[in-house]
């Protein structure tokens, strides 16, 4: 090949280091994966001696015997009790904010299910099992006979069946069925027997599913009740209704709705003592149906320990208080997350990052790995390399597998199983994915130890919460929210090892997956696999020079001579990284060459059609701003396109990357995509008023 593009990746990181000239790195040897170099010895051993899992226990039993659904009376009394025992924790400025919703508040006050005829039997109540009445249910006093309608959510279901005044049973979601039985037929309620799954893990046959009906109807006291029974009860009762030929049940439902609706979060804070705009924020959603132990009152009840601990050793003396402020957010999942940011805009340019808590008490009948939620393709961040360093060093030194766990990692009256966490790529889970929301930009750790066969069912009890696990997850997230709150540039050099270390794994698996593009080639699909092999590395490097630059947020105006040794000690690793990506490419280029030959055609240039040089001259720029407006946007998608693809292309609009530099993330990211695709969604965007495209 006689000519190729110019190296875009490293471009960002240079032009914002080109004063400080060039430099050569010295290559060492790389760290043991279970070396440990971040956090000073006392501060971890401090954090392992004194974070309690039993502590943590205590308040997820608290938080587990409450109704928390999101826009409650009953979320309220939750966040009042958090509010009191945040302020005993020693948090600062403790509050609960409340933001309008955009529909009603609902609580349930009773609901009974019984089978009255041919035999007298209790099938549900809300006393017994809160999840026992899907949300959104409305009043009822409603004696009916039983229609079993299969699934419930096709027309075929009802073909035969006259519903019109009944109590239909399914299996379907019950907002489809509401839809087909009730909005469109008549049916005066529904019993589901409808089963949650979670990455296909099915829940047990005595689980009673939590659900719910539309919100849309939510008004509308036409729109119906829904009672939810476990499959097994499902079964059983199919089985009556086929043996005795007429089943007739009554329901009583009392529900109180109230408009308008709030959402509401709790918020305080340990202050930090040198740096005012860097914040750390810890997030947990504290909304759920009871009793929601593992998800998510074990994840607000490590926050509460989080804050006791740290508080209690600055109190003795063993911590000083922290250089930034750290932050302690109780939200309703996502929607209250994003209402704050609405509100408070500002906000987000003066956090640091994310620590978000979904899940922390695991499942102590079963295996309990710890999820850690990498970022998403479109950030370059240092925080992924954090939480691996700290879950490598943790699997190797507290609780390896076959090895007896240390007694600091363990909880008294919890299980003593080995650690392991794996580290997922990024997914749209939990609260995490507001703060990386791209126009909020904000890194984020999230944490969980999820029990996905019981969450969101009547099984996600206290029965089955791990004091060691609540233990373990409050470590974690307290060491990484000390370490983050307390850097300073001095620490600079010790963060570049260890981003060092994953920056190398990160290429190194780009690298392995464009070398096996263009292995698995034959003479049909060679040249264009050779550019995709090439976007790959390109995106790779890129990045990794982004997670680099990120580093620079460590920077303080008040210590000028810290940040220019920070900028230099960190230029070094800038211009290795220019070099080492010149040689991957040297490296796929001769590949692609030899494995021409091997085929017995010409290799072809790699360079950009007039339709790229065309695109490269326009950069696109977000011109919306953080707001209420800020919803629109981030629901905009094309048709053409689908959500996912809209989503990213949005994402990655920074007002530094052109129209040909998206698509060739996108491509590297394993989307097919057009060039005129990326440019007419783009222009769509342009139209609506959120962007601008500048020209070079």
């Amino acid at each position: 090949m006689n000519k190729r593009p110019p190296i875009q990746g490293i471009g960002p990181l240079i032009a914002g280091l080109a004063m400080l000239g060039s430099m050569v790195w010295l290559e060492t040897a790389p760290a043991k994966a279970q070396e440990q170099v971040l956090w000073p010895e006392q501060v971890l051993t401090a954090l392992l001696n004194h974070v309690s899992g039993e502590r943590a226990y205590e308040d997820t039993a608290t938080l587990a015997s409450l109704s928390r659904y999101p826009i409650s009376r009953g979320f309220h009394r939750a966040a009042t009790i958090v509010a009191e025992r945040a302020r005993q924790a020693g948090l600062k400025n403790v509050k609960i904010l409340a933001f309008p919703a955009e529909r009603p508040s609902w609580d349930v006050l009773s609901a009974e299910l019984w089978l009255v005829e041919p035999v007298r039997r209790k099938l549900a109540d809300t006393d017994e099992i809160a999840v026992s009445l899907a949300m959104f249910s409305h009043n009822a006093e409603v004696t009916a006979e039983i229609v079993d309608v299969g699934e419930g959510i096709s027309d075929a279901d009802y073909e035969g069946k006259d519903v019109k005044g009944k109590i239909v049973l399914a299996s379907g979601p019950p907002a489809a069925v509401q839809q087909q039985a009730i909005l469109a037929r008549g049916a005066r309620g529904i019993i589901s027997s409808f089963s949650n799954q979670f990455f296909g893990i099915t829940p047990p046959p005595d689980a009673v599913s939590w659900s719910r009906l539309s919100p849309a109807h939510l008004t509308d006291e036409s729109a119906g009740f829904a009672f939810m029974i476990s499959p097994r009860a499902g079964q059983e009762l199919r089985r009556l209704l086929r043996q005795e030929g007429r089943l007739v049940a009554r329901a009583h439902v009392e529900v109180e709705i109230h408009t308008p609706g709030q959402l509401e979060m709790v918020v305080g804070e340990i202050p930090g003592a040198e740096v005012d705009d860097q914040d750390i924020v810890f997030t947990a959603h504290l909304d759920h149906q009871k009793p929601g132990a593992n998800d998510n009152a074990s994840g607000s009840a490590v926050l509460l320990e989080i804050a006791r601990t740290l508080n209690e050793l600055m109190a003795r003396g063993v911590l000083s208080p922290p250089r930034r402020t750290m932050r302690f957010w109780w939200v309703t999942e996502i929607q209250g997350t994003y209402q704050y940011f609405f509100h408070h805009p500002e906000d987000a340019k003066r956090i640091l990052v994310n620590i978000n808590i979904d899940q922390a008490g695991g499942n102590r009948h079963g295996r309990n790995d710890f999820v850690a939620i990498l970022q998403p393709p479109w950030m370059g961040t240092f925080v992924d390399d954090i939480i691996v360093h700290l879950g490598r060093w943790a699997m190797a030194h507290l609780a390896e597998v076959y090895h007896a766990p240390s007694p600091r990692f363990v909880a008294p009256l919890g299980t003593r199983r080995p650690f392991h966490i794996r580290f997922w790529p990024y997914a749209e889970l939990t609260d995490h994915l507001v703060f990386e929301t791209a126009g909020i930009d904000i890194p984020s750790i999230s944490l969980a130890v999820a029990s996905l066969e019981f969450i969101h069912t009547s099984e996600d009890s206290i029965e089955h919460i791990d004091p060691t696990q609540l233990k373990r997850s409050a470590f974690l997230g307290a060491a990484c929210g000390w370490l983050l709150a307390n850097v300073r540039p001095s620490d600079v050099p010790r963060w570049l090892a260890v981003i060092r270390q994953g920056s190398q794994e990160r290429i190194g698996r780009a690298e392995s997956r464009a070398l096996a593009l263009l292995a698995m080639s034959d003479e049909h699909t060679i040249h264009q696999n050779f550019r995709q092999a090439y976007y790959v590395v390109e995106h790779a490097y890129e990045r990794e020079s982004r997670v680099l630059a990120s580093v620079a947020r460590f920077h303080e105006p008040a210590d000028q001579d810290e940040t220019r040794a920070l900028l230099a000690y960190e230029s070094k690793f800038a211009w290795n990284l220019f070099a080492q990506q010149e040689a991957s490419v040297r490296l796929l280029r001769e590949n692609y060459e030899a494995l021409c030959r091997q085929l017995g055609i010409e290799p072809q240039p790699l360079q950009p059609s007039a339709e790229e040089r065309r695109l490269s001259q326009r950069i696109p720029r977000r011109t919306i701003s953080l707001g209420p407006n800020f919803r629109e946007w981030m629901s905009f998608t094309s048709p053409q396109l689908g959500p996912r693809l809209s989503q990213l292309v949005k994402s990655l609009i920074d007002g530094r990357r052109d129209l040909a530099e998206i698509h060739r993330a996108v491509s590297a990211l394993g989307h097919r995509m057009s060039l005129s695709a990326v440019e007419q969604f783009v222009e769509q965007l342009v139209a609506k008023g959120w962007v601008e495209i500048e020209s070079r």
